[in-house]
């Protein structure tokens, strides 16, 4: 029980320090939840995640964020621009 207890220690370690960005989207591709790292990259707003990256990617998003529901498990990735305020937009890849 002691190795579960360390190893749910370290991911959540993990997702409150790390760089990656993880976010939970819900019904509506609202924002359910996501990690510090994501709200430093997306700030602390709420709304449906197509709304928070550039204008350009917000389309591609959507269409992406419905094709990782009929995916049925396969990956699918893409790249978007999420803008960041003070400084040039920043690409990202979704997963």
């Amino acid at each position: 029980m002691g190795a579960v207890r360390d190893l749910k220690g370290f991911a959540e370690g993990v997702l409150a320090h790390g760089d990656v960005a993880v976010i939970l989207v819900g019904e509506g591709l609202s924002v359910e939840w996501r990690n510090p790292a994501a709200e430093r990259l997306f700030g602390a707003g709420s709304g449906a995640l197509p709304d928070m990256v550039d204008l350009d990617s917000s389309a591609p998003v959507a269409s992406f964020l419905d094709r990782v529901g009929q995916a049925g498990g396969q990956a699918v990735r893409m790249v978007c621009s999420i803008p960041v305020e003070g400084s040039s937009a920043r690409r990202v890849e979704l997963t």
